[in-house]
């Protein structure tokens, strides 16, 4: 009888490590100027990413992509103001093309130097906030000496 009761939980856990959603992934396939690169207030990052988005009730004007930046105090950020700034994605996975001057966020106080950015996708969760569902490994530039 307890043999009976101990395969039935375990045979539980396995169907529900099972239907546990799968993660939304972005994905660098392109990237200019390539890491480690010199960088200065006049550069535009370039950058294809692959996505795919791990939601069952996708919707458009939900899921954007954004360049977030180090802050100095290990934080992202960039300068947008909402998240419509961003890159709409339309569908639930592609590829996505985005293009970002540097000259927006290089005198920001809050901008970390040498400068170290990240690809997110964030999903809007309500009319005031918004969430990071997928980012990049974070790409390092250097400044002129």
């Amino acid at each position: 009888m307890w043999l009976a009761a101990v395969l039935v939980v375990a045979s539980r856990n396995c169907v529900l490590a099972a239907s546990e959603p799968a993660a939304s992934t972005l994905r660098l396939r392109e990237f200019y100027p390539p890491a480690d690169a010199v960088v200065d207030r006049n550069t535009v990052l370039s950058a294809a990413l692959d996505y795919s988005i791990a939601d069952n009730q996708f919707s458009t004007k939900t899921y954007f992509v954004h360049a977030l930046f180090n802050g100095p105090d290990g934080k992202t950020f960039n300068v947008s103001n909402k998240i419509e700034d961003g890159v709409e994605l339309r569908q639930q996975a592609g590829v996505v093309l985005l293009k970002y001057p540097l000259k927006r966020d290089w005198n920001d106080k809050y901008l970390a130097k040498p400068v170290t950015v990240r690809f997110s996708v964030l999903k809007r969760v309500n009319k005031l906030d918004e969430t990071i569902i997928a980012k990049t490994e974070p790409i390092t530039y250097r400044l002129e000496p």
